[in-house]
């Protein structure tokens, strides 16, 4: 992420060492060419991982991505730097791929989600200080090229110590090696993997994963497209220096990232993070509230935008000179709550996407999840505000722009890119409906589970029954609590001589839970097509 953060902080320097050679698309699609690689390759990743050693693949892949970095900082021609920044991101792929599925493999259930933010505060990390290298280097005078031969020299460091460390921590239970550290055999490794076309026909299927992936990828737009137009945005709308510019990037995202990433994480685990059907439902209901708050945080941002480039064209000194006015704070403070919100979501939604797919698919989905986020999200977020502003400049036939034409045409890009946001709303609904459906159909399931074992009077199926309903969060539905107090109640006696009445009285209770939560028709088709469900995944 490192160089996710330095292209865009170098963009003008870029422009500045060609002579002004490189336009607004060109500009856009090196910003995002990187961003195609990972998504054209992370596919491909994710099934290689099913069937090579992972330390080998990472070795490798980190060693050509730090040649890659060295030769894009040093060449300079458009064919040649679009080639380098393309293998930038074939070979950061993999490493996204296997982190994330290793991540959700080895963390502690009852941390995942906080696993998974501290991965994002990495990578967050890695991006602000790539921004903060490019970005002050190139505003006192040193070559882009310098912020990316320095990223070279680190990952060559990276490297070795990659090199010095045991194969064993770098396993997954999906990379041909069982949990006891012995290798797994071949044919058994291969009859539990079904293939590539199955688990892709899989996924789309799945109304969680696929609405979960779309909603990555719109907060990876906007981080994209937010950080691509940063530095070109405010330095000319409100002739603001680029190194003060710089400074309130690292600020605003800096803080809006890490409050996010603190409190998201871990009031999703709290609330019972995503292991069952019902709390993953409960989480992702918690989630579309903070998409909420983003889609709002947007909608002020966009209207600071008007008001500024309908108030003042750059033409006139700010109302604060050097500190700007309060369009720029109330945009900065808008952009903030984005990223609050934002990365609050992301690590949960990141692991939501991944538990609700079978184990043994997770790699192929996690490719699949980072081929849609890098294609929708990273390539699109530069990419299509660029289009969107060489659209409007043809149209305004503003083939040389003029500065005041310029900052329209970014207020433009910048408006456009926070305007997306609306496209949450519609992805968290369905998401919301999708897991509040298999939670239903979970939760009837595991009231005729604890009937039957009334039924059948044996405690030991009883108490499974018990366990699986608390699972499920049984207790949220309609006659929940007081049937699970029933069978708890029981169980917690010890056996009576009214065994025989306790049994039949708990029967009675189940039935009548059962039948207002959901008639019995309704019930017998929501549970064939879960079992047709369930048979498809185990082909």
């Amino acid at each position: 992420s490192y160089d996710g953060g330095g292209t865009p902080a170098s963009l003008d320097a870029i422009q500045k060492e060609s002579n002004n050679a490189w336009s607004e698309a060109e500009l856009g699609i090196l910003g995002a060419i990187d961003k195609i690689g990972i998504a054209a390759t992370s596919l491909i990743w994710g099934r290689v991982l099913q069937r090579c050693n992972a330390k080998l693949l990472l070795a490798g892949g980190l060693l050509v991505n730090a040649a890659a970095a060295f030769l894009f900082g040093s060449l300079r021609n458009k064919i040649l730097i679009y080639c380098t920044k393309l293998f930038l991101g074939a070979t950061q792929s993999l490493q996204g791929v296997w982190a994330t599925v290793w991540v959700v493999t080895m963390a502690p259930p009852e941390f995942l989600t906080m696993w998974l933010g501290l991965v994002g505060f990495a990578a967050g990390l890695g991006n602000g200080i790539g921004t903060a290298i490019a970005g002050f280097t190139t505003a006192n005078g040193l070559p882009y090229s310098f912020a990316f031969q320095l990223q070279a020299g680190v990952l060559g460091a990276f490297w070795v110590m990659l090199i010095l460390m045991p194969p064993r921590w770098f396993r997954t239970s999906l990379s041909g090696v069982r949990d006891d550290g012995t290798k797994a055999e071949e044919s058994d490794e291969s009859a539990k993997i079904p293939r590539t076309k199955a688990q892709l026909s899989l996924l789309i299927k799945n109304d969680v994963y696929v609405n979960t992936a779309l909603q990555i990828s719109l907060i990876m737009f906007q981080m994209s497209g937010i950080q691509f137009l940063w530095v070109r945005f405010f330095v000319s709308t409100w002739n603001l220096n680029k190194s003060w510019v710089t400074t309130m990037f690292l600020v605003v995202s800096g803080i809006g990232g890490g409050i996010g990433i603190a409190v998201g994480p871990a009031y999703i685990d709290r609330m019972g993070g995503y292991q069952s059907a019902g709390a993953m439902a409960k989480s992702i209901q918690a989630l579309e509230v903070f998409n909420f708050v983003a889609f709002l945080s947007a909608i002020v941002g966009i209207f600071c935008v008007a008001f500024r480039v309908s108030l003042n064209d750059g033409s006139t000194a700010n109302a604060w000179e050097d500190w700007g006015d309060v369009w720029l704070w109330l945009l900065w403070v808008s952009i903030g709550m984005l990223q609050v919100a934002h990365s609050a979501s992301n690590a949960a939604l990141c692991g939501i996407n991944i538990q609700v797919v079978p184990e043994n698919m997770r790699t192929v989905a996690s490719g699949a999840e980072m081929t849609v986020r890098n294609v929708l999200g990273y390539a699109f977020g530069p990419l299509l505000p660029a289009l969107f502003m060489s659209l409007v400049g043809w149209n305004w036939s503003w083939h040389s722009p003029t500065p005041a034409q310029s900052i329209k045409l970014y207020c433009c890009g910048m408006g456009f890119i926070l305007a997306i946001n609306c496209c949450g709303i519609f992805n968290m609904r369905k998401a919301t409906w999708a897991a509040t459906r298999e939670a239903r159909i979970r939760q009837s399931l595991a009231m005729n589970q604890l009937q039957e074992a009334f039924q059948s009077q044996r405690r030991e199926l009883l108490s499974k029954a018990l366990d699986n309903a608390k699972a499920e969060q049984l207790q949220s539905v309609n006659g929940g609590p007081a049937v699970i107090a029933a069978a708890a109640g029981f169980l917690a006696s010890g056996g009576s001589q009214e065994t025989e009445t306790s049994f039949a009285a708990g029967a009675g209770n189940v039935q009548v839970a059962l039948s207002d939560a959901m008639p019995k028709t309704e019930l017998r088709n929501r549970i064939r097509e879960l079992e047709q469900k369930v048979h498809r995944q185990q082909q």
